[in-house]
């Protein structure tokens, strides 16, 4: 970096100038570097090219922003440094930087959408499982046909959100378009977060449309005909099945299930890790919760666990590994054909649960708990099983 003082000069230059020059240089760079200590973040331009210099645990960085010389790079860089300067004195710097979106500025001050959601995905990958980078991508591609890919995150609208929900909602379910939009929201709050956005224009409000009808619980009899169906025909997938009918747990819940999690008298079942993509982690919502188990199903899994051993995962496939959606649903489909009851995801046995206990007068709120979510997702998501009075025969 050349001093203001120095950058006019012209040559010609005497060997003894250059000298004098060339020593005023490494002075000013040796005073720089002695500025940069702990807790101070500045911006300097080389070359029309914006970086960063400050000092950690001794060792002085000088990360390259990717920003041109610009009044708006300017502003961009000097909200970085704000951030990192922040973090040094509270102890929270990150020391890979992504945590800052450094390396995704463009010139200009551009972050894309692209560039926004993947910074998002590299800064939560300890969180993010296999089926939510999944996801993400699939938004790429949703932001691609809409041609909102390459667009500048800082510049977006509601009507770029409202140019998005209709470019989905001619090829996905609604549900599926809200789930997307709400994993937008997500994403945009973070980047408020971080200082790369000033607003999130994706809302989950604007995502119109006739909500399909939600699937019918299972009926005791329809449940205790596939559970017998699947015992007789002997199906890899019987015991899986029946756990997952009496207690209501997700299926990547029961997947990930080990007999240390199990009490030894079978009594309680501990929930709280979970296996999606043959990939271990925490249970949805890192919420872990302690279900205790109905009498009749207790001393069916003490037998199963006698018959079998302490053999983990509780609930193998056939080679003895755990299980993938995919396969549970092979096995699932069968009973339905042969005993001629309507198809219905495995989900729906969490759905069945629940609407079988407020029949039995127990409170949105011990439902909530013993499902691991909360009361308002109880009220959101299964409202149709919760409070549907017969009504009032005005006419008779």
């Amino acid at each position: 970096m050349i001093p203001k003082a120095f950058r006019n000069l012209t040559p010609p230059f005497s060997c003894r100038n250059l000298w004098i020059f060339g020593d005023i240089l490494m002075l000013t760079e040796h005073l720089l570097s002695i500025m940069a200590t702990k807790g101070s973040v500045t911006v300097w331009d080389q070359r029309g090219r914006l970086h960063l210099r400050f000092r950690h645990q001794g060792k002085q960085h000088r990360p390259a922003l990717g920003l041109g010389n610009t009044p708006v790079d300017w502003a961009v860089a000097r909200s970085i440094a704000a951030r990192i300067e922040g973090d040094l004195k509270t102890g929270n710097f990150d020391p890979t930087l992504a945590k800052y979106g450094i390396g995704l500025q463009r010139s200009g001050g551009v972050l894309t959408d692209r560039a926004l959601i993947e910074r998002y995905c590299k800064s939560q990958k300890d969180r993010l499982d296999p089926g939510s980078l999944k996801k993400y991508r699939a938004i790429l591609a949703d932001l691609d046909r809409a041609g909102l890919a390459e667009t500048d995150s800082r510049q977006l609208t509601r009507d770029d959100g409202a140019k998005l929900i209709r470019s989905m909602g001619g090829r996905l379910a609604l549900i599926t378009v809200r789930h997307r939009i709400e994993s937008l929201s997500t994403v945009w709050r973070w980047g408020v977060e971080q200082g790369l956005v000033g607003s999130v224009p994706w809302v989950v409000k604007d995502v119109r449309g006739i909500a399909p009808q939600p699937p019918k619980p299972f009926s005791l009899e329809e449940i205790r005909l596939i559970a017998n169906w699947l015992d007789e025909n002997q199906s890899p997938a019987a015991g899986f099945f029946r756990f997952q009918i009496g207690t209501g747990c997700r299926t990547g819940e029961v997947i990930g299930l080990l007999w240390r999690h199990v009490s030894d008298d079978c009594r309680q079942v501990w929930i709280g890790e979970a296996v999606v993509q043959r990939t271990r982690k925490s249970v949805k919502n890192r919420k872990p919760r302690l279900i205790t188990l109905p009498p009749s199903l207790q001393k069916w899994l003490a037998e199963y666990r006698k018959a079998r051993g302490k053999i983990d995962p509780v609930f193998p496939d056939p080679q003895g590994r755990v299980w993938t959606a995919s396969q549970l649903n092979w096995y699932w489909r069968k009973p339905f054909t042969a005993l001629g009851i309507p198809y219905r995801r495995p989900y729906v046995t969490r759905k069945t649960l629940i609407s079988h206990l407020l029949q039995h007068g127990k409170s949105p709120v011990e439902i909530a708990n013993s499902m691991g979510h909360s009361v308002k997702t109880l009220f959101t998501y299964y409202a149709d099983l919760v409070g549907n009075p017969e009504l009032i025969d005005l006419l008779d």
